[in-house]
């Protein structure tokens, strides 16, 4: 009796690629062609006899590379090509010795635009979500991430939800956010900016400043604000502006900070008392 042997079971192929069935046979019966047939979702289809296409020839294609093994190349594999395919020889009245493999086909995660956030500007205070969908086959695990692993507003560093809240946004809510989609047959990712809009924070650097009488002293304002704000000092509520032993220096750093510098070239006993560092933006 006839032989085939072919135990692989399952093929899988990415969309859009060329997937190749293998049958080997061992003592065919002379004038018995090996036949190929599929049995999709929807239909079953008699693909070839021999080496002879019945059916589709763009589609499927028939070759024999050695005397005992016959390939079914399926070219440009879709969705619809998945299913059951049947390797079979008659030995008899109505009677097949035959094998199977069941083709598999996989597609790369696609982050869907329509359903995913863009850039986003929020005022300090409001609630907003962050959403991600895509497509892929099988169907992509969604997670979202922050660039450079920081935590996340919902807790941890990983959240593998559609959608992520944000509520009460806070300043250092603001960064990249990214949204990851992973299946078995690839990645997609999509960047997130979130920037948030809120009133000056400010902290001087000492708050207590001693120095002797004569020499040079430099007050330092640290100031974080969206969008960037005015800077000014006063002493005893009256405004300080640069002069020839008074400078004011205002330094514009990365992530929404500010440098104020108030320095005094020669300290006299009239600049003693008590100096305010103001900063004002559109937010307060």
């Amino acid at each position: 009796d006839p032989l085939i042997n072919e135990l692989y079971n399952q093929i899988i192929v990415e969309k859009d690629r060329d997937a190749q069935l293998r049958c080997t046979v061992q003592n065919k019966p002379t004038g018995n062609d090996v036949q190929w047939q599929a049995e999709l979702t929807n239909s079953t289809v008699a693909i070839s006899s021999a080496t002879a296409v019945k059916t589709d020839p763009f589609k499927y294609s028939i070759d024999q590379p050695s005397p005992t093994s016959w390939r079914l190349r399926i070219q440009n594999a879709q969705v619809t090509d998945e299913g059951k395919y049947i390797c079979r020889v008659q030995t008899g009245f109505l009677n097949y010795e035959k094998d199977f493999e069941y083709l598999r086909v996989i597609e790369k995660p696609q982050i869907a635009d329509l359903q995913t956030s863009s850039d986003i500007v929020a005022k300090q205070g409001d609630d907003i979500m962050l959403r991600c969908n895509a497509t892929g086959r099988p169907f992509p695990v969604v997670k979202w991430r922050r660039l450079a692993g920081e935590l996340l507003p919902t807790g941890g560093q990983e959240l593998r939800e559609f959608n992520m809240p944000i509520l009460q946004i806070k300043p250092e809510n603001a960064g990249v956010y990214i949204c990851l989609a992973d299946n078995e047959a690839g990645h997609d990712e999509r960047r997130i900016v979130v920037t948030v809009t809120h009133q000056p924070i400010v902290k001087a650097e000492n708050k207590n400043v001693r120095q002797a009488v004569g020499f040079v002293k430099s007050l330092v304002c640290n100031v974080e604000a969206n969008p960037e704000p005015y800077v000014s000092w006063s002493r005893d509520n009256v405004p300080i502006e640069s002069t020839n032993y008074i400078e004011v220096r205002t330094i514009v750093g990365a992530l929404n900070k500010v440098t104020s510098v108030l320095t005094i070239y020669g300290v006299a006993t009239t600049d003693f008392g008590e100096y305010t560092c103001l900063a004002v933006n559109t937010q307060g």
